[in-house]
This record gives C-alpha cells, structure tokens and sequence, in this order.
C-alpha cells in the first residue's frame, strides 16, 4: 500500500505582476517551515517529491525538505492551474507506479479537484484545502490508480495541527 500526501503551498504575495512567480510571504514561509517540522521524522521514508514548478509550491517544497540535495525531486505540468485532475492520476500511474509515498505540492483548485476524482470519480471538488493544508492518500495500487478509489486518511490543516499540538 502506498501513501500519497498532498500539500497545498504555504501562503504567497498577492499577484502582482506573474501569477507564476508569486513567492512566499512571511507567513508562507512560516507556514512551510512548520510543515518541515510535521514531517521531520517522514523525510527519509518519501521515494519522491512532486511539485508544479511554480515558484511559491517550490519554495514551500524547499523549506519542508530542507538542504539536503539527493532528495528524489519532479516537477509536472499537470499540477498547474490549467492541470486536470485525471491528468494528475496519469502522472503518478507513470511516475509513481511501486513507491511507498510520495509527496505533492500544489494548488487549489487541482488537488481539491484530484481528491474528489481519486476518492469519488466526482469532477466537483467538495472540500477546499487551505494554504499550507495536507490530505493524505492510501493507494492499494498505483499502477491501477486509473481504475480503483483511494482512501482519505487525513484532511489537515495547519490550524488542526497547532491545536493538536497545543493540547499535548
């Protein structure tokens, strides 16, 4: 069984002149680097990393990984804003196919988008993930990801996490 974890980028500077190279805010890079923490005993199990190519789900990326350099890195189009959610699933059945977890780092409205695809086979997302927000995925298969459901195990959101944290 495979885990796909799929995190929405941390908060970025509003749009100013390229919607593609809108970089983190402050917070954002607070956002990121609180993720980095979360996942700080995950790291060295992630068989790949997977972002959109844009620079504000890079940068969150970079922050969660930190600066170590053989980490396993990709970059798809189909995570982009004119990315569908099928195109996503084709993807990771390409790419994906007999890894334990990957990682994913993208935009809204796609992962939202794919959720409901992979969980549902709906093309209306019914759920919005917030900046900086995870859901994770058991996947039986990846190589059949095309033709069976995933399973949501987890719906996030950075939020969830520090009043979580805070009641330990």
């Amino acid at each position: 069984m495979a885990e796909l974890i799929l995190i929405r980028h941390a908060e970025a500077e509003e749009i100013k002149t390229s919607d593609l190279a809108r970089r983190l805010t402050q917070k954002g890079q607070k956002q990121a680097k609180y993720l980095a923490q979360v996942f700080t005993n995950e790291l060295d199990h992630v068989d790949l990393f997977v972002h959109s190519g844009i620079t504000r789900a890079e940068q969150t990326l970079k922050l969660i990984i930190g600066s170590k350099e053989n980490w396993n890195v990709m970059t798809t189009s189909s995570l982009k804003h004119e990315g569908k959610a099928v195109d996503l699933g084709k993807w990771l059945k390409l790419h994906a196919d007999e890894l334990s977890k990957v990682v994913v780092v993208g935009h809204e409205p796609q992962l939202s988008r794919f959720v409901a695809w992979a969980v549902a086979r709906s093309n209306q997302a019914q759920l919005k993930i917030k900046k900086g927000g995870i859901v994770r995925l058991q996947i039986v298969d990846f190589s059949v990801i095309m033709k069976t459901r995933m399973i949501l195990t987890e719906l996030t959101s950075i939020k969830k996490i520090k009043s979580a944290t805070n009641r330990i």
